[in-house]
């Protein structure tokens, strides 16, 4: 009989946990390329627990496999932050990354995951996939996106973007999968519906197994307007929360955008009734 494949451990590997009237990170396992700073107390949050993500790798290379494991105990609440862009460096082998994110989190536990857009060098090629598991009474803030960049106006593009996000209650309803794959060469030819001039994309999410007037929240968001910027938003499945997506024309759209749209999502959070 074949001996079983190890499973490499997370490069990034967290918990946190309530402690009184505070969050706590409790265990941490932090392995190359992250890097993370002794966790922060907001003013704004104070019984939450603020972690600054950093790379010392300069971004994703060819040939690497990142996993990060993520678990919010019941009723902590934990803001993981990765404050500067990754850049998606050329793979010119052929090759690409791969980034997993596991993340669960108990009854009354929150959550937000806050990424900055990947930044797409030409020959660059990409999977990402987030896998969140929420109990009765979670919440989760999620951020994602990315931009493409011919740093040399050589027009070459990316090789491909495939993003995987699934969804589920703790016991394993599923709430959303998402999948995307996009090539630069087709984006960068246009296509039917919107795309055109668009070369920036993020998705929003705000899940929460919590009854809330779902359908008038995103109605709302669809209503903002912001100059060289596409929005689109939806209920989610199983009354659970919000769907944003954000097409810009550039990098910088994008992610003046995706700040904007994560403080409407964590002021409607706020106004959730309690789990």
């Amino acid at each position: 009989m074949d001996a079983p494949i190890p499973v490499e451990p997370a490069a990034l590997d967290l918990v946190f946990r309530r402690a009184q009237a505070d969050t706590r990170l409790v265990r941490r396992r932090v392995a190359y390329p992250y890097a993370i700073q002794a966790p922060l107390r907001p003013a704004r949050a104070a019984a939450g627990c603020h972690v600054i993500v950093q790379s010392a790798s300069g971004g994703l290379f060819s040939g690497e496999q990142l996993r990060q494991c993520l678990a919010v105990e019941s009723g902590a609440d934990a803001r993981l932050e990765l404050p500067a862009a990754t850049t998606v460096h050329a793979m010119r082998d052929g090759g690409q990354a791969e980034v997993e994110v596991e993340v669960e989190i108990a009854p009354g536990g929150c959550l937000a995951y806050l990424a900055r857009p990947l930044i797409l060098f030409p020959q660059s090629q990409v999977t990402q996939r987030f896998r969140f598991r929420l109990a009765a009474g979670a919440t989760l803030i999620f951020r994602d996106g990315f931009m493409t960049h011919d740093p040399w106006a050589a027009g070459e593009h990316f090789r491909l973007l495939a993003n995987e996000i699934d969804l589920c209650s703790a016991a394993g309803r599923r709430i959303l999968l998402d999948r995307q794959s996009v090539t630069g060469l087709a984006l960068a030819a246009g296509g039917p519906g919107i795309i055109g001039p668009y070369r920036a994309f993020g998705t929003l999410l705000l899940a929460s197994l919590r009854p809330a007037p779902w359908t008038e929240l995103a109605q709302s968001l669809q209503a903002v307007e912001m100059p060289g910027l596409h929005v689109a938003a939806t209920p989610l499945r199983r009354e659970a929360g919000l769907l944003v997506r954000l097409a810009a024309l550039d990098g910088g759209g994008l992610d003046d955008g995706m700040l904007r749209f994560t403080e409407r999502l964590e002021a409607i959070q706020a106004e959730l009734p309690g789990p």
